[in-house]
């Protein structure tokens, strides 16, 4: 019965929150007329996009082809665990380049210092305990995801990726 009142409640919020979205901002269809503009702009963007892909094929390949599957099971498995690191670099690589460069505009170059080093510094802080955490029970982990093969091989991987991606974050904070 909690749970039956609890799913009333969020229904009811939700009806609420969504009329009054809709009477405070009308629903219009959207309109095209920039749309040209808007994926010259992206064109870069999908560039990255392929180049990480081609990245990440290319590494399991070059695996498979010279070590073997069993290999590539144990770099794929320690390496799509560490790549969990990236829900921290997300909020700064999405957030810091519209606040960077409004500060840059209005020449409040020592705030943008000051940003990126605090940024820097925020995003090391989360990510270290993880990465020890990941030194400390990494194994248990992938035991969890995998076979014991594979995460015997795959602890390595876990801590060097890990590790990667801090220096990865941290870079491109700085390249902001």
């Amino acid at each position: 019965t909690c749970l039956t009142y609890y799913l009333v409640i969020q229904a009811v919020v939700l009806v609420l929150l969504a009329a009054h979205i809709l009477r405070s901002h009308p629903f219009s269809p959207p309109t095209f007329g920039g749309l040209p503009a808007l994926i010259l702009f992206s064109l870069p963007l999908v560039a990255v996009a392929l180049q990480f892909a081609v990245v990440e094929f290319a590494d399991r390949f070059l695996i498979a082809y010279y070590l073997g599957l069993e290999a590539t099971g144990s770099y794929t498995t320690g390496y799509q665990v560490a790549s969990g690191l990236q829900v921290f670099m997300t909020p700064f690589t999405f957030l810091l380049p519209a606040i960077i460069s409004e500060k840059w505009d209005r020449g409040q170059r020592a705030v943008v210092g000051r940003i990126l080093t605090d940024s820097a510094a925020v995003f090391v802080a989360a990510a270290v305990p993880v990465i020890l955490l990941f030194g400390a029970y990494g194994h248990p982990l992938l035991r969890l995801l995998s076979n014991t093969a594979i995460a015997d091989r795959a602890g390595t991987v876990l801590l060097v990726v890990s590790g990667s991606y801090l220096l990865y974050g941290v870079f491109v904070i700085a390249a902001l």
